[in-house]
């Protein structure tokens, strides 16, 4: 358990980065005009990656844990000898790695990643009962929590106004964009819904239905497709006008719909073929979400600002998915009680853990109690299911703050960004193209935003 603890920990570091820095270096060496291919194809890899988790988990759940590392060598190699050969060689000007280093805003860096880290960890120890609310424990990693949070947005303020050239982790005049910040809201409540339901409806599957795990994966292929049907269309809807606000509304409507008729699916006689169809809508609103999310991303912040904005964009879709997979660990044990009279000591800790333990105990358990558990779970789920909806109706009024009346033209964005680069071309013969040219054309052209 140890090694699996330690690796994991190495890879989650890894993953990290590749997570962000494969979006923001897509969009920094696409040609022009291929914004909303971009965010087509960022949004198809999103969803894939997340319902692939459990869909692969189920499949290698019956043999070593070794296989969480050993699916990633092919990838990873495949991955790294592309990169070492197709990379273009003359891309931007030539870099200063140690001065790019002292950059680095490591102050907000360790503010933000205690903020996040302790709060998902307060939250979660005491979800699942291992703390009390009340406890010294909760109260305390949960107040630092909130402090580092205030110092993470005070240090961002301040450093505003240093005279020294670090890059802040957050840079204050995001802020100020309507838009954007409307949109990061959004991605923040869609990635709630999204890993919540990715993770509980195949538990649910497992519990209530007694599926195997690799059946509780295959379950979700009609949202995984229904979600890179979703990024692709985001894509063409935005690929010569500039749709992504209306996408965006339209999108989390289509969240809020299919999240209301999973309610529906509350016990466990409900017939499993309707829901199908219900995570198909959701899933078409996820995909909708997260390509147009990157293609707004790539037309409101400048060239300076758009390696953050877009890793913003990564940051709190997943920290919006911890938050959720808490509230419904919270919610079942509110469910649990009820049973705490009829389990032992041992089965209620275990549950209260994890709902998945009653699989672990198989025979162990008494026919009536395992009856009982399943009855308490189908009825937690619509629960959490119920505030996934509540949560997307949120989702919906974010959505709507993103609207624009005359929203600048993709064809404008891309003429002004080629004409700039072969400007760069005849000064310095430098390649030219990528975001980090437009430092300065954002700003005008977001002066027609209103």
């Amino acid at each position: 358990m140890s090694q699996l603890i330690v690796f994991r920990a190495l890879q989650g570091v890894g993953g990290s980065g590749l997570y962000s820095l494969s979006q923001i270096s897509l969009a920094e060496i696409a040609p022009h005009g291929k914004n909303a291919l971009i965010g087509m194809l960022i949004g198809i890899t999103l969803a894939t990656s997340f319902v692939l988790g459990p869909l692969l988990g189920g499949a290698i759940s019956g043999s070593n844990w070794r296989w969480i590392f050993y699916m990633n060598i092919p990838s990873g190699f495949v991955c790294m000898f592309g990169l070492v050969i197709l990379w273009p060689r003359d891309f931007g000007g030539p870099i200063h790695p140690w001065r790019e280093f002292w950059r680095i805003d490591f102050i907000g860096n360790i503010f933000i990643l205690a903020a996040c880290v302790l709060m998902v960890y307060s939250l979660q120890q005491a979800g699942t009962t291992i703390f009390a609310w009340t406890s010294v424990e909760f109260i305390a990693t949960f107040v630092v929590s909130v402090v580092c949070w205030a110092l993470f947005w005070a240090w961002q303020l301040v450093l505003k106004h240093l005279p020294i050239q670090i890059e802040p982790v957050f840079p204050v005049r995001l802020v100020y964009n309507r838009v954007y910040m409307s949109a990061v809201v959004a991605m923040f409540l869609s990635g709630y819904c999204y890993l919540a339901i990715v993770i509980t409806l195949p538990e649910r599957f497992q519990i209530v239905n007694d599926d195997s795990a690799l059946m509780a994966g295959v379950h979700l292929i009609p949202m995984l497709g229904a979600t890179s049907l979703g990024s692709i269309i985001a894509g063409a809807l935005s690929k010569r006008k500039n749709n992504t606000s209306r996408t965006l509304v339209a999108a989390a409507c289509l969240q809020v719909v299919g999240l209301g008729l999973l309610t529906t699916f509350d016990a466990p006689s409900s017939p499993t073929n309707p829901q199908f169809g219900y995570q198909a809508i959701f899933g078409l609103g996820v995909g909708l979400t997260f390509s147009s999310a990157t293609i707004l991303t790539k037309i409101q912040a400048s060239g300076r600002d758009h390696a953050v904005a877009q890793g913003v964009m990564a940051q709190v879709r997943v920290l919006g998915g911890a938050l959720g997979l808490v509230v419904c660990n919270v919610i079942f044990n509110i469910h649990l009680e009820s049973l705490e009279a009829k389990l032992s000591a041992a089965e209620n800790d275990a549950l209260h853990r994890s709902p998945m333990a009653l699989m672990d105990m198989g025979e162990k358990v008494e026919p009536g109690i395992t009856r009982d558990v399943k009855e308490v779970f189908s009825t937690s789920f619509q629960s959490m299911v119920w505030v996934m909806f509540w949560v997307a109706v949120a989702e919906v009024v974010a959505s709507l703050c993103t609207w624009e009346m005359n929203p600048t033209s993709l064809d404008e964005i891309d003429a002004a960004a080629l004409a700039r680069a072969h400007a760069g071309h005849k000064q310095d013969g430098i390649r030219g193209g990528s975001d980090t040219e437009l430092e300065n054309l954002s700003s005008s052209l977001n002066t027609r935003t209103a």
